[in-house]
C-alpha cells in the first residue's frame, strides 16, 4: 500500500477499515464519487501488485 499516491492510499486504508464513502468524503471535504473513484484505483493497484484477486 505505501506504493500508493498519499490520497489514494487514505482512502484506501479508511475503506479497508470499513468506514463508507460518503464518511470519508465528509471528513475528506471531497464527494463520494470522488472517494469511490480513488477506492476503484486503489483496489487495481492492488490487483495488478498480486495483493488482491481480480473481481
Amino acid at each position: 500500500m505505501t506504493t500508493l499516491p498519499p490520497r489514494r492510499r487514505q482512502i484506501a486504508a479508511m475503506r479497508l477499515d470499513g468506514v463508507r464513502p460518503t464518511e470519508i468524503a465528509a471528513r475528506l471535504g471531497c464527494s463520494a464519487n470522488t472517494v469511490r473513484s480513488t477506492w476503484a484505483a486503489a483496489k487495481e493497484s492492488f490487483v495488478r501488485q498480486g495483493l488482491l484477486a481480480a473481481a
